[in-house]
């Protein structure tokens, strides 16, 4: 009777500790996977930040131009202005 309560004991020590090893590996797994889908998100947030910094130097370019031609617009408006008056 007691040889048979050591070998359940023994039993369920060993099942316990198969399982415990089944759910560290799982959890390990779980945090690489967590890990990895971690690491796609952050790539695409960095592609996503280079392509809107891209676009805001292309919203640059094309407010400088805009700039430049208001500028000059406004030249030819006062000479024109100015030799209309003459």
């Amino acid at each position: 009777m007691l040889l048979e309560l050591v070998a359940l004991v023994v039993f369920f020590i060993t099942l316990c500790k198969i399982v415990d090893e089944d759910c560290k590996k799982r959890i390990n797994s779980a945090l690489a996977n967590d890990r990895n889908h971690q690491e796609i998100k952050l790539e695409e947030v960095q592609q996503l930040d280079e392509i809107l910094e891209e676009e805001r130097e292309e919203e640059e370019k094309i407010l400088e131009r805009l700039s430049v031609r208001k500028f000059t617009m406004t030249i030819f408006a006062l000479f024109k202005t100015s030799s209309n008056s003459h």
